[in-house]
């Protein structure tokens, strides 16, 4: 990566960077002041009203005694730039104001770049953000303190956010390769075939349809690695399979695993992603790489709030924290991702949504369930459409990448259960691909696949001539999607580990997870353990997608793909042992005491439960 300037940061606790050598600007298009000193570490984080942002340098270590040095960073850059920031103080009501102080010395000169105070009692629990205009034409050394408003008072927590470096020299910016804009939006628990750009008979989605069926690439066969949240998007944002991307239990994302995000920042992306949590908790790994991780907290164990349209749900506020941040950074290449459990249970679709898909009287609770979840997908693409007019408001269409997916599905008793978690079949497997990119990928087409979530990232970064940062286990499926040039036959594997699994009647006390599935097109087979032994089943989805012929005892391909499955684990397990061997230990030899622990708190724990992902009282 070129870099627009050389920086040798001093962070408490680290050791100055070496070999820097000057570069005239520019560089990355943007570049957070503190990758370079933590490249070798891992980042501190801190949430303040649900908004996590990692920061520069902690507060300790304080010189004199009521000053805390933050971080000193030394610059050497030509022309005009623009510093970004935020600033942040926990509540307290008896703690003192805290000023908050950016200096700039060079040439034997020190001046005040930037000042303010921020009060425990009346400015706390959310960033407030600012911007400081550079002309850098002398090297320059640049401090960031905080000092308590009273002489006599001890230092105060305070957090500055990591800086965001940006060019203001526009002769020379042009001279840069424009980097394409990414908006990745996930729709969580989205089937593909309950979509009618997908084929579905109801009009489910029509503004989806319209869109990607003129302007952009559907992929008919694309399968998902897990049938929960967590460990499908740890696939999407990693190009790994969960068994080596994810920790056991709920503490998330291994800590030697290299995002997307982290991959995009590098490069010289602004980041940011608006979630409703839970599964993709900013504690759980996903915030690594994100300037900004905002997360709306959606459903709640103490109650569902109702917010515009009368819709129960979160997708219209979460669009549009996502909306308001591209517009203020519209000039500038950008990653953003946006996820919404809108289609997620419970299925509460405002009347309006709902009429469209009424339930006749006597109706199943299948029934009920599934023409409720029909109105939830109608009233979230009405929402995608306002979501993609706006940024098609502000960002160059020809100039941005534009995806829309899901993690996994959902199950109306099709196999016998209810919701997701258990079942490996393509109600809950087979998830949409939709994407837009005028000038690199074709318009107006559609390609059979099958492709994996875990080939997306992979893909991305051909599309983008980035390296991968080590061997990945998805592959580009980038000249599939740019010339329908075949696929070759690679095994997808998929695994269902959820610790129970519900029926229309209540639990199913047969479940014995794991199950695990492998799909070689157009074969699946699908092993599940139960009370006498091991079983296993074989579909020919081209023929029967919705898994209903068991070939196993019949084919000839039974055994091959039986061999694949029984060996996945260990070639995962020795996947992963290689991954923490190559990674791990390099994020843990650098690690600070409390920097990067994932695992949630009880909040997120009272979701995951409200969501059903949890029984009660677990």
């Amino acid at each position: 990566m070129a870099r627009l300037l050389c920086i040798a940061v001093l962070l408490v606790g680290l050791p100055m960077a070496a070999g820097c050598a000057p570069e005239p600007w520019p560089g990355p298009p943007a570049l957070r002041l503190s990758q370079l000193a933590q490249a070798d570490s891992t980042p501190l984080y801190r949430a303040l009203d649900s908004n996590t942002r990692p920061l520069l340098g902690r507060n300790t270590g304080p010189l004199p005694p009521t000053v805390t040095v933050h971080a000193t960073l030394e610059l050497e850059a030509r022309g005009r730039s623009q510093l970004e920031f935020a600033c942040g103080v926990p509540a307290n009501s008896s703690a003192p104001p805290v000023t908050f102080r950016v200096s700039a010395a060079s040439s034997g000169k020190t001046r005040t770049l930037f000042e303010t105070t921020l009060s425990p009692a009346t400015d706390s629990e959310r960033w407030h953000e600012f911007s400081v205009e550079l002309d850098l034409d002398d090297p320059t050394t640049l401090q960031f303190v905080t000092v308590p408003a009273r002489s006599d008072s001890p230092p105060s927590a305070a957090w500055f956010s990591d800086p965001v470096l940006q060019a203001l020299n526009p002769s020379r910016a042009t001279e840069r390769k424009r980097l394409p804009n990414i908006v990745l939006v996930s729709l969580d628990t989205l089937r593909a075939d309950h979509l009618s750009v997908y084929g579905y008979t109801r009009d489910t989605s029509p503004n989806m349809k319209a869109m990607f069926d003129e302007q952009g690439l559907v992929v008919e066969n694309c399968f998902a690695p897990e049938v929960t949240t967590l460990d499908s998007h740890a696939t999407m944002m990693s190009g790994l399979y969960p068994d080596s991307a994810v920790q056991p239990g709920l503490l998330g994302i291994h800590r030697g695993v290299t995002m997307l995000a982290e991959l995009l920042a590098d490069e010289g992306y602004r980041t940011a992603a608006f979630t409703e949590n839970a599964f993709v908790a900013a504690e759980l790994g996903f915030r690594r790489g994100f300037e900004v991780y905002s997360e709306n907290g959606g459903i709640e164990a103490k109650g569902i709030q109702r917010i515009a349209d009368n819709s129960v749900g979160f997708v219209r506020e979460t669009f549009d924290r996502g909306i308001a941040w591209v517009e203020e950074h519209a000039d500038r290449p950008m990653f953003v991702f946006l996820h919404t459990y809108q289609v997620h249970s419970p299925y509460t679709p405002a009347p309006r949504w709902a009429a469209l898909f009424p339930s006749p009287e006597g109706a199943s609770p299948a029934r009920r369930d599934m023409d409720a979840y029909d109105a939830e997908i109608a009233y979230t693409d009405s929402e995608v459409a306002r979501l993609l007019k706006a940024i098609d408001r502000v960002l160059p269409a020809d100039d941005t990448i534009l995806i829309v997916l899901s993690d996994h599905g959902e199950e109306f008793g099709e196999h016998g259960r209810r919701y997701h978690g258990a079942t490996l079949a393509n109600e809950t497997l087979r998830v949409p691909l939709m994407l837009r990119a005028p000038g690199r990928l074709p318009a107006g087409q559609r390609r059979t696949g099958p492709v994996g979530l875990v080939d997306l990232v992979p893909t991305l970064l051909e599309l983008l001539d980035i390296e991968e940062p080590y061997p990945l286990q998805g592959r580009s499926v980038l000249a599939h999607l740019r010339h329908d040039q075949a696929l070759p036959a690679t095994p997808l594997y998929s695994v269902a580990d959820s610790p129970f699994a519900m029926t229309y009647t209540g639990v199913d006390k047969s479940w014995q997870p794991p199950a695990r599935a492998v799909t070689l097109w157009p074969d699946r087979l699908l092993s599940e353990k139960k009370d006498d032994g091991q079983r296993y089943w074989l579909f020919d989805l081209s023929s029967d997608p919705g898994q209903t012929r068991d070939l196993y005892e019949f084919a000839d391909q039974g055994p091959q793909l039986k061999r694949l499955l029984e060996q996945w684990p260990a070639v995962a397990a020795a996947r992963n042992n290689e991954l923490s061997r190559s990674l791990q230990s390099r994020a843990d030899a650098h690690r600070r005491p409390g920097s990067d622990a994932n695992g949630l708190g009880e909040d997120k724990i009272r979701k995951l439960r409200a969501l059903g992902y949890l029984e009660p009282g677990e």
